[in-house]
Order: structure tokens, then sequence, then C-alpha cells
């Protein structure tokens, strides 16, 4: 189920284009093990990234959503992982013992093993460019780091291909397994519907 779980992601990730032209800012130009990655913001902000290989483009894909949303990020890997806890208090333990329960680190690199080279790619290559920049953000917390680390006192980890697949996992188990609310969501709609 995971290692389907994760085709579905790459491919999907990596088939999505934007709907119409948009213009561009210059962003950075990162050079990786797999050749050059280069990351444009259009005006909204959003980044474009354009790369001659899977494990390119998911790298800038890691970068940029490392830069615009690091803290956010940091937490959903510690929720998949049941490390939470050890930043938020010991009120957390038991999420963090669930999703031990839930989730098996090892179950998902035998899995990983398995996958196509180019899946394999993509989770590795989004995982270094996400570490690319928390090295970024260590290296200039002062201008870098989001406030969250600091009040919390911890600060962002280096990412693997596992991490990359627990988070991914993690967010599927709850969306679509967990409790959640899409029938009173769809009580609201039928609601809605008869006004």
């Amino acid at each position: 189920m995971i290692r389907k779980a994760i085709a579905t992601f790459c491919l999907t990730m990596s088939v999505m284009a934007p709907s119409r032209q948009v213009v561009a800012e210059k962003g950075p130009t990162l050079q990786t093990p797999s050749g050059i990655v280069e990351i444009k913001r259009d005006g909204h902000g959003i980044p474009h990234i354009y790369s001659e290989t899977v494990y390119g483009l998911f790298f800038g894909y890691g970068y940029a959503a490392a830069q615009d949303r690091l803290f956010q990020l940091e937490m959903l890997r510690r929720a998949a992982t049941g490390t939470a806890s050890e930043v938020l208090g010991p009120d957390l333990i038991p999420a963090d013992e669930l999703s031990r329960t839930e989730l098996d680190p090892v179950s998902i690199r035998r899995q990983m093993d398995e996958l196509p080279p180019e899946h394999s790619q993509a989770l590795e290559g989004y995982a270094a460019g996400f570490t690319r920049w928390v090295s970024e953000v260590e290296a200039t917390p002062d201008k870098l780091l989001p406030k969250e680390f600091d009040e919390l006192e911890f600060r962002p980890m280096a990412w693997t291909a596992v991490d990359v697949a627990m988070v991914f996992s993690a967010s599927l188990l709850h969306r679509f397994a967990g409790p959640n609310q899409e029938l009173e969501n769809l009580d609201y709609l039928h609601e809605l519907q008869r006004l």
C-alpha cells in the first residue's frame, strides 16, 4: 500500500505544470549531484522548478517547500515519526505512541527498496533539497530561522528519503484512514443544497 501511495505521489508531482503562462522572477540556481536546478517564483511567490532530472526536480521542490514551510514540515515530520512530544511536551506522548504504532519505518524502508529508480530519486531529491535549505538556515539563523523554532527551543533537522516517505504516508493515513470530517462536511453540503 505504501509503495503504491508513494508511486502515486511521485507521478502526480512530476507531471504537474502551471495551467497558464506566468512571469517568473529568477531565483536560486542550485548545483545537485544530478545537475543544475533552477527555481523561479511567479508574481504570487509560487515556485516553478526546472531540471533535466527527476532527482533535480524534487530537489528543487524540497528546497522551495522548506523555504516556504520549514516549521510546518518539521512538525509534520515529528508527528509522522512520533517525536512531536520532544518539542511540544508530554501531553503529546499518546499521539507519538499512536504514530509509532501506525507507521513502521522499517517497513517503509523495505517498501522503498522495491521502488523504481525514478521514484526513489524523487524521495531522495526532495530530502536533499529540504536539507540544503536547512543547512542555509543553520548558517544564518538570525535571518532565516522561523521564530517558532526559537520559541520552542529546537532546530530543524536534515531529512532523509525515509522522512519524506513517512510524512507522505502519515498524511495519507490520517486523511483517509484516520478521524476526519468528511461525513460532517457531506452533511453540511447536503444542508446547503437544501437551502
